[in-house]
């Protein structure tokens, strides 16, 4: 019988704590960014808690490939602290570098041949332009995000954030083609939403569409 009394409180306990707490839930967010009825193709989409600093550690290392004159992919969203390996598979010379722009001193992982990797640590929030001096027309956009809820749009424009907590955040979407209209509101998340539009180009409240 003693047993018994000493097991039940503690099995009590444990019952208690396996049971979801409502604080703990979370949020997906889900929509589409468009511009002018157009969807909009490998937009960043990312939210950045107000008034809060989120832990978060680097990305694996991403490798991104020089294939046929062009960076694939053109795009990247990570963490600061991510290594990106840009690998050359043309059979050509190929130079990758990031300009300076007097505030950031660039960098410049020199010139390299066929099956060739060198890879750069991006460690600056911000948009980093990547450019290669052998192939001017070349270029990609890193995009170093401070946060874990981030994506790039698929081709109909549709992205999806999951597991973000309740909350206020700075919604940000960002396109290379609208590079001067980049989308920026303040938004306060209670329960999951699937229907979102970001018009980029306009700043204030997101589009929820009603059904």
């Amino acid at each position: 019988m003693r047993r018994d009394v000493t097991l039940l409180p503690v099995a009590a306990l444990l019952a208690a704590w396996m049971v979801p707490s409502p604080c703990s839930a979370q949020i997906v967010l889900e929509g589409r960014v468009v511009n002018g009825g157009e969807a909009i193709q490998e937009a960043a989409v990312y939210l950045v808690p107000v008034g809060a600093e989120q832990s978060f550690v680097a990305d694996e290392p991403m490798v991104i490939d020089q294939v046929h004159l062009s960076f694939t992919p053109a795009v990247a969203i990570v963490r600061p602290g991510t290594e990106l390996v840009f690998s050359n598979s043309d059979d050509v010379l190929h130079n990758v570098f990031g300009p300076s722009d007097g505030e950031w001193a660039g960098f410049d992982l020199g010139t390299y041949p066929q099956d060739e990797s060198r890879s750069h640590v991006f460690q600056r929030p911000g948009l980093n332009v990547v450019l290669c001096h052998v192939h001017p027309e070349m270029a990609m956009f890193v995009i170093v995000v401070p946060t874990t809820y981030r994506a790039l749009s698929g081709p109909d424009g549709s992205f999806s954030l999951e597991g973000v907590p309740p909350g206020t955040y700075r919604l940000h979407a960002w396109h290379h083609r609208h590079w001067r209209n980049e989308y920026v509101t303040e938004i306060t998340l209670t329960e999951s939403v699937t229907d979102m539009t970001i018009t980029l180009g306009r700043r204030g409240s997101p589009e929820q569409p009603t059904s």
